[in-house]
């Protein structure tokens, strides 16, 4: 079930940032992780994103690495 998770809010964060750019992004992880605070949704440094990005289990929810 996890995995159906991180296809669908990576998902989710992919079109954010494509249609809204990065912010659009870190507002919907933050109003996420404020609704879900169990989640696996963390803030972790990125070395692509070079920033601190929200991730889900090890995945960038910015650059997607």
């Amino acid at each position: 079930m996890a995995i159906r998770k991180l296809r669908h809010i990576t998902t989710i964060c992919r079109e954010l940032y494509e249609l809204h750019g990065s912010s659009a992004v870190y507002d919907y992880c933050n109003d996420y992780m404020e609704k879900n605070p169990n989640s696996n949704v963390r803030y972790e440094q990125c070395s692509h994103c070079e920033a601190e990005t929200p991730k889900w289990n090890g995945v960038c929810l910015i650059c997607g690495q």
